[in-house]
Order: structure tokens, then sequence, then C-alpha cells
């Protein structure tokens, strides 16, 4: 199937078809076919990178690319959900009745004399 010059250059670009790789690597795959750099990927120590060196996906085309740009923004978004639920849980001490402590108080206005707050 043919795809215009402009959907392959908008991929190109998405999240998707970008993998970390060490430059020196990089440099060695070249912008060669995916079958080749694939087998340099394995040489790579970064773990996502090595992965996919040694996974079983033969081809990389626009359809690749979706895919992995689905996969990566749901693993975005497990990521900020859990940091969204770890600062929900994160408990706040307030001094007595939600009233800052005269200490507090004294910082504050410490704070504001020297033009922080």
């Amino acid at each position: 199937m043919y795809e215009p010059d402009a959907t392959i250059k908008e991929k190109i670009e998405h999240i998707g078809n970008k993998l970390p790789f060490e430059k020196k690597l990089n440099i060695v795959a070249g912008n060669g076919y995916f079958g080749k750099k694939k087998k340099e990927y394995t040489a790579s120590k970064i773990v996502i990178t090595k992965a996919m060196g040694t996974s079983d996906v033969m081809d990389w085309n626009l359809e690749s690319i979706t895919k992995r740009d689905i996969r990566v923004s749901d693993e975005v978004v497990k990521i900020m959900n859990g940091w969204n639920n770890e600062y929900l849980n994160t408990s706040v001490s307030v001094g007595k009745a939600g009233k800052p402590s005269e200490e507090e108080l004294a910082q504050i206005e410490k704070f504001k004399k020297n033009g922080w707050i």
C-alpha cells in the first residue's frame, strides 16, 4: 500500500518511532533497514532498546509506529496515574484544627518580611 510522503514524514516524528539508542551504536546501525538496526539494538545497554533487538517484531512500518504510539502512551498514562495516586495519598501535617502553630506564624511573617512570599 502506498502512503503519501507527508504521512510518512509525520509518522517518523511520532513517539512510537523513537527509541533511545547509544550514539556510537546508532552510527553503526545508520539509517538502514529495520532488520539491520535490530541486530545493533541487541548490543544496547538500554533495556527497552535491547528488548526491541530480541523481540519478535520483524517489520517496522506505519502500522508498527501506530501500535507503539498506543503502547507508549498507555505506559505514560500508567506512570502519571501512579504519581497522582502517590500525591493524593501524601498526608500533610497541619497544626491543631488546621491552623498554623505560633512558630509557623512567626516563620510566615519572617518570609513575608524577607519578600519570599
